[in-house]
């Protein structure tokens, strides 16, 4: 499997806030929220498998003392999970 970043023209933002396991913090605007109150690099990446898409990943980029960092919070920290999004009938485990 293979991380393919999208360039913003090919977000379906309307497709991707339609699954169900889709939260708050994952969606457009509070995207672009965070990237123009931190100075963030918003990055969506559709997972592939082959040419089969099994998810997407919405994520920003920040840099601190020049170090960029991706961010992206997942199942168990303080906050609502940002974890990739499922295409394909799994489970996710907590």
């Amino acid at each position: 499997m293979i991380l393919e970043r999208l360039d913003s023209d090919q977000v379906d933002w309307e497709r991707l806030d339609a699954f169900a396991d889709r939260v708050v913090f994952q969606t457009r605007e509070w995207v672009e929220f965070v990237a123009s109150c931190q100075g963030a690099e918003p990055v969506i990446a559709a997972l592939k498998d082959g040419s089969t898409t099994a998810g997407y990943l919405t994520a920003l980029i920040v840099r601190r003392y020049g170090i960029p960092i991706l961010g992206s919070p997942m199942p168990g920290w303080r906050r609502w999970s940002t974890s990739p999004v499922s295409l394909v009938n799994c489970s996710k485990s907590r």
